[in-house]
């Protein structure tokens, strides 16, 4: 159920990108930052071998690090499941560096296309979901109708998102649940093409205009979400 003309998902739109996911493999893991699996950090699961096609997703018991985190195309939301960390980020190419205390149910960005340093202080759980930049691509393309350059994930850190934070932890419970049962990815690629229209900031628009269809769409997407909880 949605407010609004326009629909979430058009059933076009989504069986065409279905019918074109043959195109692409499982999540290329060695396309993210591998943090969950450094030796220093406890590896609780991730969605490996489960046939995701659209993303790939971690949880971690993290130890205190520092490093700088090369340059990768996906775009990478961080959730903190259990535990406070004094988190400070500087992005290549930007100004100064921002801080913040990462608590409990509040997420922060990994940019995409560019290198970041960071400084992570705590124990916390972290878990990481990479969003593959193809389907970002088509989303934008084929739902949205407007190019990637309209588009920003900006990078937040320590935010709350009341829409976003039941997939993130959906995605967590089909982990285990397509660990039981093989299905594919195809829940778990569901849950992911919906994330895009609800955490993208769609302050830009291309020749063809679409700029206001687009927010109605990103509304309606948060509005689903609310109406199914």
């Amino acid at each position: 159920m949605t407010n609004g003309a326009e629909p979430v998902f058009q059933e076009p739109v989504m069986n065409d990108l279905k019918a074109r996911e043959s195109d692409w493999p499982e999540f290329p893991v060695h396309e993210t930052h591998g943090i969950a699996q450094w030796p220093a950090h406890r590896l609780i699961t991730d969605s490996r071998g489960l046939g995701w096609h659209d993303a790939y997703t971690s949880l971690a018991t993290e130890a205190p690090w520092r490093t700088t985190l090369r340059a990768v195309p996906h775009y990478c939301l961080a959730y903190c499941h259990n535990r406070t960390a004094q988190v400070t980020r500087t992005i290549d190419g930007e100004r100064g560096h921002e801080s913040t205390l990462l608590r409990p149910r509040q997420l922060g960005v990994v940019p995409a296309d560019v290198a970041s340093s960071w400084t992570l202080s705590g124990r916390p759980d972290i878990q990481l979901v990479y969003l593959r930049r193809e389907m970002i691509d088509r989303l934008a393309d084929d739902m949205l109708g407007i190019s990637t350059d309209g588009l920003a994930l900006l990078p937040k850190l320590g935010f709350a998102d009341g829409i976003l934070e039941p997939l993130v932890l959906a995605l967590l419970d089909t982990i285990r649940s397509d660990t039981i049962t093989p299905a594919d990815g195809i829940y778990a690629d569901h849950l992911i093409r919906m994330m895009p229209c609800i955490c993208f900031d769609i302050t830009r628009v291309d020749r063809s205009g679409k700029l206001a269809a687009a927010q109605r769409c990103r509304q309606n997407a948060r509005n689903s979400i609310t109406c199914g909880t």
